[in-house]
């Protein structure tokens, strides 16, 4: 029966089992999906393999993000809604990019004016639109009433942030007010116990692994719960209540405004219960009060604490809210000091890796029955860890020492060769063609097999440019064009005519022609070579000159396509990574037939855009049999029997992300935000 129900405990496990307990349970149709909403496709793969471990089977089960249900949702109540919301952050960017230059010029605009004096390409413009899409975005899931207030004119910013109700009331008039904010708040409406609720075409909706929602989405799924049943797994470290609890700076903060004294009635409301828990836990305790204001059914699936070691000790105090400071933990047994929790001290991050893979060996041969799948290695900058990964653990000859990994969460420029390849031909716009910059990109893989050239074929061009003189520039004009005096010598045009001229003349009659002197470098089948240089260079050459000419977005899409096609050898292996441009590519005429933005962009805020298109993760290499390194990222709660941190110096923990100047958010922070 419909009804919101929600399961605490502090082992994953548990949680697994009365999840594997409910869908076991069979449903009105055969064919009809299991919605399990997760938060991370480590946890998808995760939960999958323990559903089948546990049934026997798990097929037919969708595991959807939150954002992406609840925008299913909103389409199942509203079909009028578009494929792709003008909401969606990287087409409101757009907008703001082709609404902003109009609005700057109101007074209540000068801040941003000042910021965007002297943008000649325009990529301050398009910067700054990004983040403010990206804040207007976290408004309508984090301030859906200050969204509501704009819209009805009810403005309450200071002096310098007067600009974004305006801002925003511009971007509604537009786009019309189908957004988030408005569309959760006609769901609620539509799911209230007065209407006539409408059915949910599922019969049951899990939400699993999930120790913090926004309030936004909370409101949602209790609303959804009034139709259909709603079963949430959380992960909750204690079995208490730990809502009230308090950490040793509020606690000071609370005694110096109240002028509160120690050994008071007073003071001992302000109870700190167990300090790592007051002090790290802060998200998941304002999140706990949410939930006891929410009409549900808790059912607590806790769990003892096995074992007597100094890790066994932590988790055990956290589940029952205790400090072993306090006077009445005095008769609590010491604990034993051990290895569960060890802390290496390393002078570098290559010596960070070798010690964790000694540690590790350490480990296999004193426990028989690990294996490498259930140990994680959590970093807070992956990106920098990765080469040292592959150093330490990619190359070991001996078959004995080998352990298996693979690495989760890189940007896709990281792993997809072909991205990194794409972005890297991307800057031939403004490139003086030297030697260098030339052959870096003929000596890509794909690029070069496109041209159907080999290594061999590479190793003789870069002869002949070495013979030939050739150093850098098109030709003269193009040296001109940069300010310089319009010299040929040295330039492309002037080596590859001595390279053609040393096939159509005879060696023996190697004479000045026309001032040019023939290379006699040129024999045999190397014509053929030099003719698939010269149709390099042309493409190159032509490229280089589109590149430099704005251009709308939906004709960006299409000449950026024709570059994917014409530089790049696209077989069955690389299909995969050359779908991920294309997805990328369709963002851009998204711009125009959904942005509504009619006007032409630099190549520097097309390159910007593909840039953050390639930063986020294509979801790989969790979970894939060997030691799993990954990102810092919240939500990982995965149960590991191993769990190891590496680079956790100083300036990495805890990050230092400094908000902008006109986040709202930052400035006036509620409970329930993101930390």
């Amino acid at each position: 029966m419909p009804g919101l129900v929600i399961y605490l405990s502090n082992r994953l496990e548990n949680l697994a089992d009365r999840l594997a307990e409910s869908v076991a349970e069979p449903i009105g149709s055969a064919l009809q999906p299991e919605i399990i909403v997760v938060q991370s496709r480590g946890m998808q793969r995760w939960i999958s393999m323990e559903l089948a471990r546990r049934n026997g089977i798990c097929a037919n089960a969708t595991f959807p993000f939150p954002n992406a249900f609840l925008d299913t949702v909103f389409r199942l109540f509203f079909p009028d809604l578009p494929g792709v919301s003008p909401f969606d952050p990287d087409l409101l960017s757009i907008l703001i990019m082709k609404k902003l230059p109009e609005l700057v010029a109101r007074p209540e605009f000068a801040p941003l004016r000042r910021y965007l004096r002297e943008d000649r390409n325009q990529l301050k413009l398009y910067q700054l639109s990004d983040r403010i899409a990206g804040i207007f975005d976290q408004y309508m899931v984090f301030r859906p009433q200050l969204i509501l207030d704009w819209e009805n004119k009810v403005d309450r910013c200071d002096r310098e942030n007067r600009w974004q109700p305006i801002l925003w009331r511009e971007i509604v008039r537009i786009q019309g007010r189908r957004h988030r904010t408005t569309l959760q708040k006609e769901l609620l409406g539509r799911l209230s116990p007065e209407a006539d609720n409408q059915a949910l075409p599922w019969e049951r909706v899990h939400m699993f692994g999930i120790s913090y929602l926004p309030p936004f989405h909370l409101q949602a799924f209790a609303a959804m719960a009034r139709v259909a049943p709603v079963h949430v797994f959380l992960l909750n470290p204690c079995r208490e209540y730990w809502a009230d609890i308090l950490d040793n700076r509020d606690i000071k903060k609370i005694t110096r405004q109240y002028t509160i004294e120690e050994e008071t009635e007073a003071y001992y409301y302000l109870d700190q219960g167990n300090p790592l828990l007051a002090s790290m836990g802060t998200l998941g305790r304002d999140f706990l009060s949410l939930i006891s204001d929410t009409d549900c059914d808790i059912q607590d699936c806790f769990s003892e604490v096995e074992g007597s070691s100094l890790l066994a000790d932590i988790q055990s105090d956290l589940l029952n809210l205790a400090d072993r400071r306090t006077p009445a933990a005095a008769t609590t047994p010491a604990t034993v000091r051990d290895d569960s929790i060890q802390i290496h001290a390393c002078h570098s991050p290559l010596r960070e890796i070798e010690v964790l893979r000694d540690r590790l060996l350490a480990m296999f041969a004193g426990q028989p029955d690990l294996r490498p799948r259930d140990i994680v290695v959590m970093t807070p900058d992956i990106e920098s860890y990765a080469p040292f990964i592959h150093a330490v653990f990619g190359t070991q000859l001996d078959p004995s020492a080998t352990i298996p990994y693979s690495i989760a969460d890189q940007a896709a420029r990281m792993t997809n060769e072909l991205v990194e390849a794409f972005l890297q031909l991307l800057s031939v716009k403004d490139a003086r063609f030297t030697v260098s910059q030339v052959l870096s990109v003929l000596e890509l893989a794909n690029v070069r097999e496109r041209f159907d050239l080999t290594r061999s074929d590479l190793d003789r061009i870069a002869g002949w440019i070495e013979d030939v003189n050739i150093r850098w520039g098109r030709d003269a004009q193009s040296r001109s064009d940069i300010g310089l005096p319009p010299m040929p010598a040295n330039t492309w045009k002037q080596g590859l005519q001595r390279l053609l001229l040393g096939v159509a003349m005879p060696v023996e009659e190697q004479r000045l022609f026309a001032g040019i002197l023939p290379s006699d470098r040129i024999e045999g089948q190397d014509g053929q070579v030099l003719g698939k240089l010269l149709d390099f260079l042309e493409e190159l050459f032509r490229l280089s000159d589109l590149l430099q000419q704005p251009c709308r977005p939906v004709q960006w899409r299409q000449r950026l396509s024709e570059m994917l096609d014409r530089f790049f050898l696209v077989d069955r292996d690389v299909e995969r990574q050359a779908h991920l441009i294309r997805q990328a590519l369709e963002t851009l005429g998204q711009m125009e037939t959904v942005g509504t933005y009619d006007g032409e962009l630099s190549v520097d805020i097309i390159e910007s855009h593909l840039e953050k298109c390639f930063r986020h993760s294509p979801h790989s290499g969790f979970i894939s049999g060997g030691v799993t390194f990954c990102a810092m990222l919240p939500m990982r709660s995965i149960p590991f029997q191993i769990v190891c941190l590496i680079g956790m110096n100083n300036e990495a923990i805890p990050r230092s992300q400094r908000a902008l100047g006109f986040d709202l958010i930052a400035r006036h922070p509620q409970t329930g935000d993101r930390s």
